[in-house]
């Protein structure tokens, strides 16, 4: 699979090796546009802008939305099958000739295709694609909720960085609730603050709780209640009083989404298993 990077083509001259500069450090901004405490920004498909969602949960180079690869008349190369956190479920899968965001450049590559509109006619708001972990895995993301920014850089994180910690395969972190500690998965595609299964209700002090609703992940429909924790939390040298926190039975694992991660500047390097996650006030 041939990877190309935008507008950083270098090109060796006959010149005494006392005149060659150095390669400028790969550094792209973007923005994103915030819709129902998720990420979305512009990708292009084969010559053609579309709107695509960043997803920290999502594995390998991203999805692309099975109406859009009907509209397209993708081709579909073959079927795999895909786990929601709670479910399985068969997804095809499809070739596209080239992708790019970010200037990060993709020639031939397979995304898998499911549909990721639940309205009948989504409009304006529609969702042609995710843009997953793979996509981006030798640069550092850093999200700047503040400028309402993503950027891509190829500047490491440090051990010794303030806020920094390392996370276990598909961004597990660290964190505690009062003194028990956790593990959770930094997903950008999950709405919640911090959801966690309904037995940890009993665990930890949670006040007012109350089943509000039903949500859905790519399988899997379910109930799910907020309560607000009293405990403190400490996560990657943050410490927070409180927090309203999310509970559901279905769930077996705990997820840190975005109406958390949204009061945070947070970047994210794959190549040194870091995150760093910063605390700002809106």
């Amino acid at each position: 699979m041939k990877t190309c990077i935008l507008n950083h083509l270098y090109i060796l001259l006959l010149f005494p090796i006392s005149s060659i500069t150095h390669a400028q450090s790969f550094y792209q901004e973007v923005p994103f546009e915030e819709l129902d405490s998720k990420m979305y920004v512009e990708v292009n498909v084969n010559g053609k802008p579309y709107r695509f969602l960043v997803d920290t949960g999502v594995t390998g180079y991203g999805r692309i939305d099975s109406a859009f690869v009907a509209d397209e008349k993708i081709p579909i190369t073959g079927s795999d099958t895909n786990f929601d956190g709670t479910n399985r479920g068969t997804i095809d899968q499809v070739m596209i000739e080239q992708i790019s965001f970010a200037g990060i450049s993709f020639e031939n590559v397979a995304l898998y295709s499911r549909n990721l509109n639940r309205r009948a006619n989504p409009g304006k708001d529609r969702n042609y694609g995710i843009i997953g972990q793979r996509f981006w895995q030798d640069y550092v993301m850093e999200v700047d909720f503040e400028r309402k920014k993503i950027i891509f850089s190829d500047t490491p994180l440090s051990k010794e960085d303030t806020n920094t910690v390392s996370y276990k395969r598909s961004f597990i972190i660290p964190f505690k609730v009062g003194e028990i500690d956790f593990e959770g998965h930094l997903d950008t595609g999950s709405p919640f603050t911090i959801l966690f299964p309904t037995k940890y209700t009993k665990e930890f002090n949670v006040t007012g709780l109350r089943e509000v609703g039903r949500a859905r992940s790519a399988y899997t429909t379910f109930t799910y209640s907020i309560g607000t924790i009293t405990d403190k939390i400490s996560i990657a040298n943050n410490t927070l009083p409180r927090l309203t926190g999310v509970f559901s039975d279905i769930v077996g694992h705990v997820n840190i989404g975005m109406a958390f991660l949204r009061h945070y500047n947070f970047k994210i390097d794959q190549k040194n298993g870091l995150i760093k996650l910063q605390k700002f006030q809106p």
